[in-house]
């Protein structure tokens, strides 16, 4: 394991509780739509990017 992956699992240990309560919420909500409008199905292959502030 290299030290970024040291420092990252240190910066987000224990996040997954607060995710799960907010952004993966959202996200059950939105993702589905922005899917469709991509007219993305079964066997489509896509480049996920995210961001985080």
């Amino acid at each position: 394991m290299t030290a970024f992956d040291v420092s990252e699992r240190r910066i987000w240990d224990g996040r997954a509780e607060s995710h799960a309560r907010t952004f993966a919420r959202l996200r059950a909500r939105t993702v589905p739509a922005l899917l469709d409008a991509a007219a993305a199905g079964r066997g489509t292959r896509l480049l996920g990017a995210a961001a985080a502030v």
